[in-house]
């Protein structure tokens, strides 16, 4: 199949793709004020069932909450899979979402790890995951079909539906406003730091959410069209990628500049210090080169990431229906790639890698 695509416009969103990714990029900087702490989806998920439920329970439960409000106001923002029966479909899923959580594990971060905060600190190592899951998932996608699975939305995103994004528009109005009250509440000592916390982290990921479905991140339809190059092909979510680089990237870089003068340092406000370390950002193994490219295969053949993996839950109409059935299958083959790369990694002499 030839790899130089011919372009469809037909469906073509830049304007609510740019808006998602911005709001993306938002809520990763407020993650990351906050928290000082990366807004990986992959790790975050894979720890809420494989390590400490209780401190990734905001975590994942604003991922619910944010694909809930698109569910009340704006339900054509989400798309459900194809059902379990359809030819396929149980092979995708499951080995999809096994090779996502295996390879995402392995590479320490994903989309949004790797493909936000990681690009944005300029970092040699979430360069080379990038590039790698997005030719490997690109290549797997165009021979396999993938638009042939996983058809576009007629209507496409529901830009039409104007109070649909009206609602939209003033939900992340809310969660912003929430957020910035919480910096007061803190430094005047009016909430815990253990109750902000559990706030920021909830209300970030709740945004997070509703950039997933305004993107198009959370319809697989719309993933198809950009991964599979052997139809016409949709360019909408490379503006994702420019709407969260073009708030987070400004603002990561002043923040490496004033760390590298060592003056006025800033620090997260609920944390010492950031997570991610400087010298974190040249650091390649294989790990990271396998871990993107089983990432990258498994995307392309689930059409699923680990955030629109948990939004996806909320698309199907019924909770028995073959399309949750399919969406439940990712899930739990995820979760078995977190345990496998879990019990067979040898002992890290230090502390991973972040993006």
């Amino acid at each position: 199949m030839s790899m130089v695509p011919s372009f469809d416009l037909s469906l073509f969103s830049p304007v609510p793709s740019g808006c998602g990714g911005l709001v993306l990029g938002a809520c990763s900087l407020s993650y990351i004020f906050f928290t000082g702490q990366v807004l990986g989806l992959s790790g975050g998920i894979r720890g809420f069932f494989l390590d400490d439920w209780k401190a990734k329970a905001p975590f994942v439960s604003g991922l619910f909450a944010g694909a809930v409000i698109v569910k009340l106001l704006a339900p054509g923002f989400l798309q459900p899979l194809p059902g379990i029966y359809e030819a396929g479909m149980m092979y995708r899923m499951g080995l999809g979402g096994l090779m996502v959580g295996y390879g995402t594990a392995l590479a320490n971060g994903c989309t949004s790890g790797h493909g936000i905060t990681g690009l944005s600190r300029f970092s040699l190592r979430s360069l080379v995951a990038v590039g790698t899951f997005l030719w490997t998932a690109i290549t797997v996608g165009t021979q396999s079909g993938m638009q042939l699975t996983f058809p576009k939305l007629a209507e496409g995103v529901a830009v039409a539906n104007v109070a649909g994004v009206t609602g939209i528009a003033v939900a992340l109005g809310v969660i912003g406003a929430s957020l910035l009250a919480l910096i007061p509440l803190h430094k005047k000592k009016i909430l815990d730091p253990s109750v902000v916390g559990v706030a920021a982290k909830f209300l970030s990921l709740c945004g997070f959410a509703v950039g997933l479905c305004l993107s198009g991140m959370a319809q697989p339809g719309k993933l198809a069209g950009f991964l599979d190059l052997s139809t016409a092909w949709d360019p909408s979510l490379l503006f994702v990628l420019g709407g969260a680089h073009l708030l987070h990237t400004p603002l990561m870089q002043l923040w490496l500049k004033i760390d590298s003068a060592k003056e006025n340092r800033p620090r997260p406000l609920l944390a010492k210090d950031f997570a991610c370390r400087l010298s974190d950002r040249f650091h390649l193994d294989t790990r990271l080169a396998a871990g993107a490219a089983i990432f990258g295969y498994g995307w392309a053949l689930s059409s699923l990431c680990p955030g629109p993996g948990i939004v996806v839950l909320l698309a199907p109409s019924s909770v028995s229906s073959p399309e949750m059935l399919s969406a439940l299958l990712w899930n739990v083959a995820f979760v078995v790639g977190g345990v496998i790369d879990k019990f067979t990694k040898p002992k890290p002499l230090q502390k991973p890698a972040q993006p």
